[in-house]
């Protein structure tokens, strides 16, 4: 008996891969094709580990402890780091505003610190 797959028009990403092998595209589509894919991989934050939600799906997840899926530097743009996705981690949008510009691992062991990690 064969089987057989249900697929959930929700999981299909928008853009194909030659679409994201294309450099024609600008930055922000690049950005949001990782986003989606890299969600879909973890769906936690890479810093404090909480559960996150990609931005648009309503706002009745976040009274449910979720926050918004943000990219984040690992090392800052300001310091150097490139904006590229070797450099890029999937973070919620409150450890993104609290990390500031500083160094991941300055800002995980300020985490650990307060018991947030």
């Amino acid at each position: 008996m064969a089987k057989t797959f249900t697929l959930d028009p929700a999981a299909l990403v928008e853009f194909t891969p030659e679409q994201v092998a294309d450099y024609s595209y600008d930055k922000s589509t690049k950005r949001k094709v990782w986003i989606r894919r890299e969600w879909r991989r973890k769906r936690t934050c890479h810093y404090c580990k909480g559960p996150t939600i990609l931005p648009g799906k309503g706002n009745d997840h976040l009274a449910n402890g979720y926050r918004y899926a943000t990219v984040d530097h690992v090392v800052p743009t300001c310091k150097g780091g490139p904006d590229h996705f070797s450099n890029w981690v999937l973070a919620c949008h409150v450890c993104n505003s609290l990390k500031a510009d500083m160094d991941a691992k300055d800002f995980i062991r300020e985490l650990e610190e307060a018991g947030v990690r």
